[in-house]
């Protein structure tokens, strides 16, 4: 968990103030013409920040609405754009409509009623809320709702993100293709196209189920507990209150907005809890706030945060750069523009002492600096040359330390160009503009940009909107984790990553885990809203699809595991941008014993791809290993330990699970040097193995190897040539073993194999080794799952009595989007034929 405060709550470490450091930003609102960055509706990955504006009842015209069994559901962000963290909805729900109950394998979902009366179900019980409740259904708890004769609102956050809603109804568009609000769209003809088996392809693919109405179904043991906020229990139908009470196994939390948690929040804000994060088992908090109008004296200006996101071309190929810049522009009073621009990343040695160039290549020179007129998206012409042709006069340019370069001036009449220079690229009086620059509102976009140009990139290499903004903003933070907003009464102004905007009533925002933010209140009266914080977490989908799992319909988490019917899995791990998790399913066996059936561990497409790059400054996860073979030829592999669930540790001799990204690859030369993973399913702890220091000092316990029959008769561990000293050995692993008659070793081009691994006499690994592009092309394949499977090679002899496999597996799961790579076919082994040191088998030794 990255952090463990209710949204907007203040921290007593000062280390989360920041000054603003313009940075480059991915960013994604929907603001109309005013707009200052990019449609959420073109984001293809996740976003820093997105701004959604409502226009009309259940209308956010950027944002595809979908009719989702009579109600329409618009993702304002989804799991995409929000990195998998999250999605946040609004619901439009039509009078007398109904959503069967049913449950979510992996997510939580909270829900406010913004707008009219909601029936929520609970199981066999039914409460009538007003505007204004709150409820939460942790995962698996049994979810629904009725509406009354009018219609209703409700915000909607799920946690994590699921794809889901999307899949499960029909765009909400007219003939043209238009996103279309009520009344305007044809709902009949919307519910003509409903498929409502597509409700069980989304039980089948993402888990949960769906419930008969009427007929009771026991509620899962070990769901956390449901809980809701009331404005007023004085509200709610006694006789409903008594009966969600006394539901058996439900448990629902009940309160009246009074008795939550009043708490001072950042910026100023007075926050009531909702729903804490120790509510939540550590996910998610929400909360209700109220901002003040800030009465200070402030001073507005113009800004620009400037980078190649921005940049519009011709054909449409985006400008790709690290280049990054800032702006701030000041109408002045003696009608003129004095602006300040400093530039990061481009070479603008030419322009300072003796005009020697900071780097020797001549791209990244600096040539041309100018505001041009248009909005975002378009291209305009001249407004003001900077810098060529025509430089401003009063340019004066100096160097800071950190190796920007700021360029400073005045942009007055005298500065027009309009007689010497062809009116695209001349500079304009500056009185044209005086009006809309010195009135601009905060966050609108005035219809000018920043363009900055280089050798390399002649058109515009980094480009940035002016738009209005203010002192007024407080010290920005860092957040800890993802956060969405809503505005129920006045406006809100953010200032993310450097991007002013003002969010009115209905208005979305949200804001990415990492990202640099304020708010303010700069209106006329006070503003109260909505604000929630989210974990970034992950839920193991394993559980899923794992075949023969049909006791699974809910993941349970429980302290560091989650429990999904026969499979116990680890809490998921971050790496980069994806997640890594360890499990094991268990079986009966014909004895009646419950046994292991497979081990493995699970990473998603991101993780695949992250795995390779991805740096610790603590150097533990990933933890940097030297190879001990070529280390000036070979990057160090990063090493990923995750222990395995406890029951997998208890019922197999594999403790943990070693993942090593190798970028490089490893020795052999020419057969083992290619991007690939080491899977390691580690037999020692990760303490024993921290003992494997591949020191000269170390060799004797390095090259003590097993006593026959303790490998495979056909493995062998190849040697450094002309000796017979094993060429394998690692630290922190041992000494690697390999099939004699393994492909890679006979002239064909390693993709997967199967390897063990001993040290200090005893094997101490069992290892799938596989290629980045072997896991790829099972991707590619574009089914839902893709799987291989590889019989082990055997030992004839195990030094500890347990289940050992017989099957090795890779796959992939479309659905999800994960990987795997199990041991299978578990069976009892005995140690030199003693099974007394097996606790619990009851069966005779196979041997």
């Amino acid at each position: 968990m990255s952090g463990s405060h209710n949204p907007l709550e203040a921290h007593p470490s000062p280390t989360q103030a920041h000054a603003f450091s313009p940075i480059p930003a991915n960013t994604s609102v929907t603001n109309g013409s005013t707009s200052q960055v990019p449609n959420l509706a073109a984001s293809q990955g996740a976003v820093d920040f997105a701004f959604v504006q409502r226009q009309g009842d259940a209308y956010y015209p950027n944002n595809t609405g979908f009719f989702v069994g009579g109600d329409i559901y618009t993702p304002l962000v989804n799991d995409v754009s929000t990195g998998g963290a999250l999605g946040f909805l609004d619901f439009y729900v039509l009078p007398r409509d109904a959503v069967p109950q049913h449950t979510h394998a992996h997510e939580a979902e909270a829900k406010y009623v913004l707008e009219g009366e909601v029936n929520f179900d609970l199981g066999p019980a039914q409460i009538r809320v007003p505007t204004g409740s709150f409820i939460y259904y942790p995962i698996g708890r049994q979810m629904g709702f009725t509406a009354t004769d009018q219609s209703a609102r409700i915000s909607v956050i799920t946690t994590p993100g699921a794809p889901y809603y999307e899949f499960a109804g029909v765009a909400v568009v007219d003939e043209q293709g238009n996103n279309t609000p009520p009344p305007q769209a044809d709902i009949g003809a919307i519910a003509a196209q409903l498929d409502f088996g597509v409700v069980g392809q989304i039980i089948d693919t993402y888990g949960g189920g769906a419930f008969i109405p009427g007929v009771d179904s026991a509620f899962q043991a070990g769901l956390q507990s449901p809980l809701l906020v009331v404005p007023d229990l004085d509200l709610i139908d006694p006789a409903q209150l008594e009966a969600v009470r006394n539901v058996p196994g439900l448990n629902l939390q009940i309160f009246e907005i009074s008795d939550r948690r009043k708490f001072d929040g950042l910026f100023g804000t007075q926050n009531t809890s909702l729903i804490d994060f120790e509510e939540s088992d550590g996910n998610f908090a929400y909360s209700q706030f109220n901002l003040a109008r800030d009465d200070r004296h402030s001073s507005n200006f113009l800004q620009a945060v400037i980078n190649s996101d921005q940049i519009v071309t011709t054909d449409g190929v985006g400008v790709d750069s690290g280049a990054f810049a800032y702006a701030r522009l000041h109408a002045e009073p003696n009608g003129t523009i004095t602006y300040e621009i400093t530039i990061n990343g481009l070479d603008a040695g030419a322009y300072l002492g003796d005009g020697t160039p900071f780097t020797p290549d001549p791209g990244d020179d600096l040539t041309a600096i100018h505001l041009h007129t248009a909005f975002r998206g378009e291209n305009g012409t001249h407004a003001f040359n900077i810098l060529g042709p025509g430089d401003d006069a009063d340019l004066t340019v100096h160097g800071n330390a950190d190796g920007s370069v700021t360029f400073s001036g005045v942009w007055d009449d005298s500065d027009t160009t309009t007689d010497t220079l062809p009116p695209p690229m001349s500079t304009k009086p500056v009185s044209n503009f005086l009006p809309t620059l010195s009135n601009a509102a905060v966050g609108e976009d005035v219809g000018l940009y920043v363009n900055i140009h280089s050798n390399r990139n002649s058109s515009g290499e980094i480009r940035g909107q002016v738009v209005g903004t203010t002192d007024a903003f407080p010290a920005s933070q860092v957040a800890d984790n993802h956060l969405t907003f809503l505005v129920q009464e006045g406006e809100v102004a953010f200032q993310v990553n450097g991007n002013p905007f003002v969010a009115g009533v209905d208005d979305a925002v949200y804001i990415a885990a990492g990202q640099n933010y304020s708010i303010a209140n700069l209106g006329n009266q006070n503003a109260v809203g909505l604000a929630a914080a989210v974990v970034d977490s992950y839920v193991p989908k394993i559980g899923e699809y794992y075949d023969g799992n049909i006791d699974f319909t809910a993941s349970i988490r429980t302290g560091d595991e989650f429990i999904q019917g026969n499979v116990v899995t680890t809490v998921p791990q971050a790496i980069g941008n994806g997640w890594i998790y360890t499990w094991g399913a268990f079986g009966t066996d014909d004895f009646g014993n419950e046994v292991p059936t497979s081990i493995g561990v699970t990473f998603t497409e991101e993780a695949l791809q992250d795995a390779f790059v991805v740096d610790d400054p603590n150097n533990e996860f990933p933890s940097s290993v030297p190879h001990l073979a070529f280390p000036e030829i070979f990057e160090a592999a990063r090493v990923y330990n995750i222990l395995f669930p406890e029951k997998v540790q208890q019922s197999t001799p594999f403790n943990h699970m070693g993942f090593y990204a190798n970028s490089e690859g490893h020795a052999p030369l020419d057969i083992y040097d290619l991007p690939h993973f080491d899977v390691h399913f580690f037999l020692d702890t990760i303490e024993e193995r921290d003992l494997i220091t591949g020191l000269p000092e170390d060799n004797a316990n390095l090259f003590n190897l097993p006593e026959p029959g303790f490998l495979p008769a056909n493995y062998i561990a190849p040697t450094i040539p002309g000796t017979d000293i094993p060429a394998t050995g690692d630290a922190l692993q041992g000494i690697h073993w390999v099939a004699g008659e393994t492909p890679e070793f006979n002239g064909e081009v390693f993709d997967q194999t199967f390897i063990f691994g001993s040290y200090a006499g005893d094997v101490n690994f069992w290892e799938p080794m596989i290629t980045r592009d072997f896991l790829e092309s099972l991707s590619s394949a574009r089914q839902v799952i893709t799987e291989t499977t590889y019989n082990i090679d055997q030992p004839t002899r195990f030094k500890e009595a347990g289940f050992y496999p017989l099957e090795y597996g890779i796959s992939y799961n479309a659905n999800h989007g994960e990987y795997t790579v199990t041991l299978d076919n578990f069976v009892i082994r005995s140690a030199d034929g003693d099974l007394s040191g097996f606790p619990g088998f009851d069966g005779p030794p196979p041997f």
